[in-house]
């Protein structure tokens, strides 16, 4: 097969795979006008011609992942009039220039994951209406413009995850933005959210900003005055020692919450207020909790798993797990318990997983899981 790719006589084929060969260039397909399906994946493909893909009306799929390619042109996509998928994952793309998909109003999913992107300029999603999933983690992304994601109004899920993320400005993610259900910001190297950056967002069920930099979160996740339906909000590894409710306000219910490595010694008492009877998994691990006050958890009556493992937890007062009625895992492992009440376990009639590992418990009865 010449690395300079091109067939001249095949009219017959509705999909083409060539993967893992050494194709260098993509030179214009006679027979493109019956293919559905087009995969060039794995291979070396640094250059590739504007008619490359013309007359490819019927083109739903096209991936070129692992290749060689470092910019994008417009024009490569003028006939691609029913492309539903495209996938440039593992390329050497630095820059996405205004309107490159303008003619691409089908697309669904754009992955551009694990590239060299830098820039991307403010127009250069026009003409997206009707993508759900786009994929830009992996990237060297600092900035996001306000109005970068404005013609994306049908956008269900944004990965941003493992970028350079420094700053998150109010109404990044815009009223334009409001049927997205999870944003994904792990990973990054944010030190601050602007208060209001999500509040257009009306439909937000999952929110991830683990692993970046910030040291207090006084954003807030209010929308107006409306109740807020999270399932998965994860803010886990960040520099932050303090909660402040506030960060919760107007959060109506919550399924999932990960605040794991924040350096947290105490949180006040209404800290979970505003979802305390609707959460069912709060992870608090790796934090510097010494003592568990009766209240952490008092009003969480449908709480399922709750972990606290590799904190300094040494005592637990009474009745902390009195109204824990429907729990079933509880993870102690890695702390300082050198001593459980008689009564600490009480309440727990559907507890299946304990885990005790790693304390300072010279002796167990087994018979206070019983009482």
């Amino acid at each position: 097969l010449n690395r300079t790719w091109s067939l001249d006589k095949i009219n017959s084929i509705f999909g083409l795979y060539l993967q893992n060969c050494h194709i260098e260039k993509l030179s214009f397909m006679p027979f493109g006008y019956k293919l559905d399906r087009l995969e060039f994946n794995m291979n070396k493909i640094n250059e590739i011609e504007i008619d490359a893909f013309k007359n490819m009306s019927h083109l739903i799929y096209l991936s070129l992942n692992y290749n060689k390619i470092q910019k994008l042109d417009q024009k490569l996509f003028i006939d691609l009039i029913s492309l539903e998928n495209l996938y440039f994952e593992y390329n050497m793309i630095k820059a996405i220039k205004n309107n490159t998909f303008i003619y691409l109003n089908k697309l669904i999913i754009l992955s551009l994951k694990q590239n060299r992107i830098v820039l991307l300029e403010v127009n250069c999603f026009n003409g997206l209406n009707n993508l759900l999933y786009l994929f830009l983690e992996q990237n060297l992304i600092k900035t996001i413009t306000s109005a970068l994601f404005n013609s994306l109004s049908s956008l269900f899920s944004i990965n941003l995850e493992f970028n350079r993320l420094e700053h998150i400005e109010y109404d990044t993610f815009g009223s334009a933005m409001k049927n997205v259900q999870l944003i994904k910001l792990n990973n990054n190297q944010i030190t601050h959210i602007d208060n209001g950056a999500f509040e257009n967002m009306e439909n937000l069920l999952e929110l991830e900003i683990s692993f970046n930099r910030l040291r207090n979160f006084d954003f807030s996740l209010k929308k107006n005055n409306s109740n807020i339906i999270i399932q998965y909000l994860v803010l886990s590894e960040n520099y932050v020692r303090e909660l402040s409710p506030e960060i919760f306000e107007n959060i109506a219910e919550i399924d999932e919450l990960e605040l794991n490595a924040l350096s947290i010694s105490d949180f006040e008492f209404n800290l979970f207020s505003y979802f305390s009877n609707s959460i069912r998994t709060l992870y608090l691990e790796r934090n510097k909790l010494e003592r568990i006050k009766y209240y952490y958890f008092s009003d969480m009556i449908n709480l399922e798993e709750l972990y606290l493992g590799k904190n300094k937890i040494s005592s637990i007062e009474i009745d902390s797990f009195i109204n824990l009625n429907k729990l079933k895992t509880l993870e102690l492992n890695d702390n300082c318990l050198f001593k459980l009440d008689k009564n600490m376990f009480k309440s727990f009639t559907r507890l299946s997983n304990l885990n005790l590992n790693n304390n300072l418990l010279k002796s167990f009865d087994i018979s206070i899981l019983f009482r």
